[in-house]
């Protein structure tokens, strides 16, 4: 007896089918399975933020301007990711992209008189977030190394106000809600 399978069948049931999950126009990668296992986590879309705080920024219902908001908080996710990548601030990348995180949110806390983040406080300063990006020992220990310049005090100035704009963000959120 000859037997004759459906080839788009067969094509289905080969496959691990599992759909991608947008939100905002924003697609998430996949729930990782092992997020803590190194410092670096795991990074499947290789924009460098860990696929598990990506997914916490889309997912949590914190933001008063929600799309400007994600943004942003992708914005400083990179930033703390880059932290963990270069903690001694080798080429001063890592503040440069930590002034334009600030730079940002002043754009639009400020000359744009939008409120960022719950009761006004900014995304930033909200512990919850650093919680979320430093959840191991190893992580929040290479994030100290970086915040305290390993012994050295770190100064920032800040952009004038007149100055700042959206170039100091990632994206041009001037397009979005």
């Amino acid at each position: 007896m000859k037997n004759i399978y459906n080839p788009i069948v067969i094509f289905i049931l080969g496959l691990s089918l599992s759909l991608a999950e947008t939100i905002e126009g924003h697609t998430l990668p996949p729930e990782p399975k092992n997020p803590d296992a190194t410092l670096l986590g795991v990074d499947v879309n290789k924009n460098g933020v860990r696929d598990e705080v990506e997914r916490w920024i889309y997912k949590t219902e914190y933001y008063t301007h929600s799309q400007i908001n994600k943004v942003i908080a992708m914005q400083e996710a990179k930033f703390y990711q880059m932290t963990l990548v270069n903690p001694n601030n080798t080429d001063n990348k890592v503040d440069d992209a930590l002034m334009r995180v600030i730079d940002c949110k002043r754009y639009y806390e400020k000359s744009r008189n939008i409120p960022l983040g719950k009761g006004g406080r900014p995304l930033s300063f909200n512990l919850l977030f650093q919680d979320k990006y430093f959840n191991t020992k190893e992580r929040l220990k290479t994030y100290m190394n970086y915040n305290y310049g390993l012994g050295e005090i770190k100064v920032y100035t800040l952009t004038s106000d007149d100055l700042i704009n959206f170039n100091n963000c990632d994206e041009n959120i001037d397009l979005l809600q």
